[in-house]
């Protein structure tokens, strides 16, 4: 019985305050906040199985679950991100501060914000748009740009499109290619 206890758990937040070192790479608000949380069982709730940090928005919850061993910088952040808000910390030592910090988490929300060129009209529009928001033309990326972690990602959207699930989607090899293909615009379903 007492197994049992373990697999029904819960998880709590408690937000440490706003994180300004990005704004969310989802919905583009600045209420990214820091928040720390830790599992517990529901019927044992003072009994912690495991603790971590996370950044998640406030606005559209979008989460990431962050490694332990970056909360101490990550915590640092945040209080030199406030101090930066105040006019206590100058813009020059904010983004010293932010490019010396290089955690993954900052890398992504960047590159994620990153804005791409439309070849068809010249308009910017943010990475996270398969499409140009002025003309509709597709981001034309080519397959040498698409890593791994973008292929999972598109698999696993296409994957739900079908009515399945991850775990019964496995791509082989010879399919990568085939799956850069759709991507980019090429290939069918």
């Amino acid at each position: 019985m007492v197994p049992y206890l373990f697999f029904h758990t819960t998880r709590i937040d408690r937000d440490l305050g706003r994180f300004r070192a990005f704004d969310c790479p989802h919905c583009e608000t600045g209420h990214v906040h820091l928040v720390a949380h830790r599992v517990v069982p529901i019927i044992l709730p003072f009994f912690t199985l495991s603790t971590g940090i996370s950044v998640k928005c406030q606005s559209c919850k979008w989460l990431r679950d962050l490694k332990n061993e970056d909360r101490e910088a990550l915590e640092h952040l945040r209080q030199l991100g406030e101090e930066h808000h105040a006019g206590k910390v100058s813009d020059a030592d904010w983004q010293a501060a932010l490019d010396a910090a290089d955690l993954a988490v900052i890398r992504e929300a960047r590159e994620l914000a990153s804005d791409w060129l439309c070849a068809e009209c010249g308009e910017r529009s943010p990475l996270s748009f398969a499409e140009c928001w002025q003309c509709g033309t597709a981001n034309l990326a080519t397959p040498a740009e698409l890593d791994e972690d973008a292929i999972r990602d598109a698999a696993d959207r296409l994957h739900r499109r079908i009515g399945g699930s991850r775990g019964h989607l496995t791509i082989q090899q010879d399919n990568r290619q085939k799956l850069r293909d759709l991507l980019d615009g090429k290939g069918e379903l």
